[in-house]
């Protein structure tokens, strides 16, 4: 149970990562965001590295502790992958509002580079006067 209880503790230290970045994210923190990249980063590894020498150990017993555990370390990792998911759609909705600024300033073509329902780049693309000729 000590692997587990040091996965558990990992995977905390990642939610907590990821609250982190996603406050960095909203205040458009771009320092922390690397910052806290790199620290998720070492800690994602860390998870994947303890993850791997438990489930290479054959456990014989199981306990309800044990269970118990093994759904807080569920728990954890749906928590963690839910905010992964909310964090990646802040990145891509700054990023989109970027490229909408940069193209109205430009007048270049806008092209989203978020995926349409069938996986693919949706083909709409529009041209604009660029702001300056106005």
């Amino acid at each position: 149970t000590d692997l587990l209880d040091q996965e558990i503790d990992t995977v905390s230290a990642i939610l907590d990562c990821l609250h982190g970045e996603q406050a960095a994210l909203t205040a458009r923190d771009s320092d922390a965001v690397i910052r806290i990249a790199g620290e998720k980063a070492a800690k994602l590894a860390l998870a994947e590295d303890l993850g791997t020498q438990r489930r290479g150990f054959k456990q014989e017993v199981t306990s309800a502790a044990i269970d118990n555990k093994k759904q807080q370390l569920k728990t954890l990792t749906i928590n963690c992958r839910e905010l992964n998911d909310a964090n990646g759609l802040l990145i891509r909705r700054q990023q989109q509002r970027v490229e909408t600024s940069l193209s109205l300033i430009t007048g270049g073509r806008v092209e989203t580079s978020v995926y349409g329902p069938d996986g693919g780049k949706p083909a709409q693309l529009r041209s604009r006067v660029p702001l300056a000729s106005v």
